[in-house]
């Protein structure tokens, strides 16, 4: 059976509602679930609401050190979330805007591809393999360089994982059924909670904000932000 370990960031200047809901939801189809909490230097901090709304998960937290010159803050955190990681066959790493749309259909096909012998799953954007969701098993990621660093002014984080990949010739199942990617989320989130608006597929973004809504475990700063904001774009399109 595929039962990742989840290795995720988590800005401290967002929430995720939708997919705290889809965790629990889907807890038992994981074994740990490992978060870093990023810092972002933003005005709002959500770590504690962000704690406290998944610690009947059983999540392990992990709150990096500041990121010295030179280095990357997301090849920091994953590195440090994967030092909690020790006995499951898989790792999931995985971000908040990869949406798995049919839980049990989505792992079906999964558990048949790993039947098949893949060991690395993952999602393309592209040539790209991006970060949203690669899943792969831990002797594949074993003697790999842990570098999830960007490449400046050249390719962004996992390139350096994927090219590994690549230059070993392994192959990687492409997950594309029952999923899809919110891309733009935590930068449309982090404009609005600046004042500012999101720009990218802002009807889109309204929609995930609207569900999110109809979440119970909200934070009163987050709803009020996201509620007035929505009714601010609802009037603008008057």
């Amino acid at each position: 059976m595929v039962k990742p370990d989840i290795i995720m960031c988590y800005p401290n200047n967002c929430d995720f509602p939708l997919w705290r809901t889809s965790l629990g939801l889907n807890r038992d189809r994981y074994n740990e679930v490992i978060i870093a909490i990023t810092e972002t230097n933003s005005p709002q901090n959500y770590t504690e609401h962000i704690k406290q709304s998944l610690s009947h998960l059983h999540v392990q937290f992990v709150i990096p050190p500041p990121t010295l010159p030179g280095e990357d803050w997301r090849n920091v955190a994953t590195n440090m979330c994967l030092l909690h990681s020790y006995n499951a066959e898989w790792i999931l790493f995985t971000e908040q805007d990869f949406i798995i749309t049919d839980y049990p259909a989505f792992f079906e096909e999964i558990e048949e591809a790993a039947t098949y012998g893949y060991k690395v799953m993952g999602y393309y954007e592209g040539t790209r393999l991006h970060p949203c969701f690669i899943l792969i098993h831990r002797s594949e990621l074993a003697p790999l360089k842990k570098v999830f660093s960007i490449i400046p002014n050249a390719h962004d984080h996992f390139y350096q994982i994927q090219k590994q990949l690549d230059d070993k010739i392994t192959p990687i199942y492409k997950v594309a059924n029952n999923c899809y990617h919110l891309n733009g989320l935590s930068s449309n989130m982090s404009l609005v909670e600046r004042g500012g608006q999101p720009n990218y597929k802002p009807q889109e973004f309204y929609d995930y904000i609207q569900d999110s809504l109809q979440n119970m475990n909200l934070s009163p700063v987050w709803t009020k932000t996201f509620t007035t904001w929505q009714q601010t774009y609802h009037d603008n399109l008057r």
